[in-house]
C-alpha cells in the first residue's frame, strides 16, 4: 500500500511554536484589571449562597426581574438590529464602492464607539430638552418647545420639562 503524503517515510517535521510571554508592565494591569472585574462577582455568589434557597427562588424569580430580563432581550434585539442596519451599507461603501472620502466616512463611523456614552447622553441633554441650544433656537425663532411640541411663549418655555 502506497501513501501519497508529502512526508517520506522516517522523516519527522516538528512544529516548535515559540510563545512569547507578555511584558509585566502590559501583564500586571491586566491582571489586576481582571481581579477588579471578578471581585463583585463572587461577592455576589458568596451572598447568594448564604440565603436560604426558597428565599433565593422567590428573590430571583419575581415577575419584575422577568419583566426587566425581556427590556433587557428587546433593548439587545434592537441595538443588533440598528447596529446591522447601520453598518453593512456602511461598510459596503467602505470596502466595495469608489466613493469619495473613505477614510473620512470611516472615521466617522467609528467614532461613537470613542465616546462614552455619559458624554453623548450630557451632549444630547445640551442639545434638547429646555435648556438646550436647540430647543432655546425654536421657542425664539418659531414659538415651539422641542419637549411637548406645543406653541409656547417667545421667551420662555414651559415651567417644568415633562419626561414621559
Amino acid at each position: 500500500m502506497h501513501s501519497h503524503s508529502s512526508v517520506e517515510a522516517g522523516k519527522h517535521i516538528s512544529l516548535q511554536v515559540t510563545v512569547k510571554r507578555p511584558p509585566l508592565y502590559l501583564l500586571i494591569p491586566a491582571v489586576v484589571v481582571s481581579v477588579c472585574m471578578v471581585v463583585p462577582l463572587v461577592y455576589l455568589f458568596l451572598r447568594a449562597g448564604q440565603a436560604q434557597p426558597d428565599q433565593l427562588v422567590e428573590l430571583v424569580f419575581r415577575p419584575r426581574n422577568f419583566q426587566l430580563l425581556l427590556n433587557t432581550l428587546a433593548l439587545t434585539g434592537g441595538v443588533l438590529f440598528i447596529c446591522t442596519f447601520l453598518a453593512l451599507p456602511l461598510a459596503w461603501l467602505v470596502t466595495r464602492s469608489d466613493i469619495r472620502a473613505k477614510r473620512l466616512l470611516t472615521i466617522l463611523a467609528v467614532v461613537p464607539l470613542a465616546v462614552p456614552g455619559y458624554v453623548m447622553a450630557y451632549a444630547l441633554l445640551g442639545v434638547g430638552v429646555t435648556w438646550g441650544c436647540c430647543h432655546k433656537y425654536l421657542v425664539y425663532r418659531y414659538r415651539i418647545s422641542l419637549v411637548t411640541g406645543a406653541p409656547c411663549g417667545r421667551w420662555r418655555s414651559i415651567p417644568f420639562p415633562i419626561f414621559s
